[in-house]
């Protein structure tokens, strides 16, 4: 676990050399408020999307996924869920420009949605987001994503996991 804490230490050093060289590159500012979600530092990753990423490049999806992770891991899944299923719904109806990748985000975000979902013990809620996706995903053609859903759908758990204190991990992308 130490060890595990000293490669994000690094990694957080790096995104932000990394943010010096290129303010106007997203994704760095979106990998460096994951990093601190796994670090569990929710103050510092509030920080680096609403003090920085969301003045420069405005909201988002992606910020809206942190944010929403954010709010889960600090304790208000419930909150949370309501943040996860407006994001699911803005993605699905726009193509948004992002930080991250469209797969990736479509995934994390059904990903963290599901896990939110089963952390406040809403199986069926868990379910029927794995099958919103696994449709999605046929009806566009992404046979990825759509092996993913129902690889979920199959498992009945997103396999999230939990922290002793019941706080969900936050999983960029699963």
């Amino acid at each position: 676990k130490q060890q595990l804490q000293q490669l994000v230490n690094q990694g957080i050093k790096q995104l932000e050399r990394a943010i010096e060289l290129e303010p106007d590159y997203r994704t760095s500012y979106i990998m460096l408020g994951s990093a601190y979600l796994l670090a569990n530092n929710t103050y510092m990753a509030r920080g680096v999307l609403q003090g920085r990423y969301i003045p420069r490049f405005g909201t988002d999806a992606s910020s809206d996924l942190l944010l929403a992770m954010t709010r889960a891991i600090e304790g208000s899944p419930k909150a949370a869920q309501v943040e996860f299923q407006t994001l699911v719904n803005k993605i699905l109806k726009a193509n948004t420009e992002s930080g991250l990748p469209e797969d990736l985000l479509l995934y994390s975000a059904f990903y963290n949605t599901a896990a939110n979902d089963l952390f406040i013990g809403d199986e069926t809620a868990a379910s029927a987001n794995w099958q919103q996706l696994a449709r999605v995903a046929q009806a566009s053609g992404n046979s990825l994503l759509f092996r993913l859903a129902l690889g979920q759908i199959k498992s009945a758990s997103p396999s999230a996991t939990t922290r002793p204190a019941g706080e969900v991990v936050p999983a960029a992308g699963g």
